[in-house]
């Protein structure tokens, strides 16, 4: 019994007194020239400082002293993991090169899509309409997709204020009505629309855009939407309709 428990205080003791720095280093060596970290810029030290807190937790679900190669296998088996974690690291850079711009978009889906304002921004600086396209399916996927895309950029991200939370524009008016096409939007709205409802769009002069033209008086409260005035002439094809529409029988 006692023989038991010495060997139990043994297997702790190991633990207290394993150099886990160390150690991540020592396999980060072999890992770093495995992957061809070089391409991304990424340093066997700064490698080191990901593996350690991963191999800390290897280690300590171990009974026994692990060897390099064993804990390297591990980790080659979980490489998805550790190459989230590496773009996980690159992203924490103010400024990323055309690789690890590369790098991140495909092998950190999610963590891109959230990150698609800053990636966008690196993308075009690097001229990567590539990553630019394949950003816009992450952020719809991961991120957080607005009902009104943005005329500059095309990312579903564009604000009540007319800001782009992606690439940065300020879009006028004017131009956010061409780019959805709004005078035939809102002709094939008013031709289906109660006339009561053409009265309080034309008293207010302007519509509510979240997705799809809306009264003023649905207007979520609190909620996503874009008030849209209308210009005189716009005024008019809704005066029109008006007096087109036939008095119910």
């Amino acid at each position: 019994m006692a023989s038991a428990r010495g060997r139990r205080r043994g297997r702790r003791s190991w633990k207290e007194t394993f150099d886990v720095k160390g150690f991540a280093t020592e396999v980060a060596k072999g890992l770093h020239q495995r992957l061809g970290l070089d391409y991304i810029g990424l340093t066997v030290e700064e490698l080191a400082e990901i593996l350690e807190p991963m191999i800390g937790e290897l280690v300590e679900a171990r009974a026994t002293k692990p060897k390099a190669e064993v804990i390297v296998a591990k980790l080659e088996r979980g490489k998805q993991l550790l190459l989230k974690a590496i773009a996980a690291h690159l992203l924490s850079r103010d400024e990323l090169t055309p690789e690890q711009v590369e790098f991140i978009v495909a092998n950190a889906e999610e963590l891109a899509g959230r990150a698609a304002p800053k990636l966008y921004r690196q993308a075009e600086k690097h001229g990567l309409d590539h990553v630019v396209d394949a950003l816009r399916y992450l952020w719809e996927r991961y991120g957080n997709p607005l009902p009104v895309k943005c005329p500059r950029c095309g990312f579903s991200s564009l604000t009540p204020d007319l800001e782009c939370i992606i690439c940065g524009a300020r879009v006028s008016e004017e131009e956010l009505k061409q780019s959805i096409g709004f005078r035939e939007m809102l002709l094939e709205y008013a031709r289906t629309a109660d006339k009561g409802i053409l009265r309080e769009i034309l008293a207010a002069g302007f519509i509510i855009l979240n997705g799809e033209l809306k009264p003023p008086s649905l207007r979520p409260a609190g909620g996503y939407s874009i008030a849209i005035y209308l210009s005189r002439s716009e005024k008019e094809e809704i005066r029109r309709l008006l007096s087109e529409a036939k008095p119910p029988a």
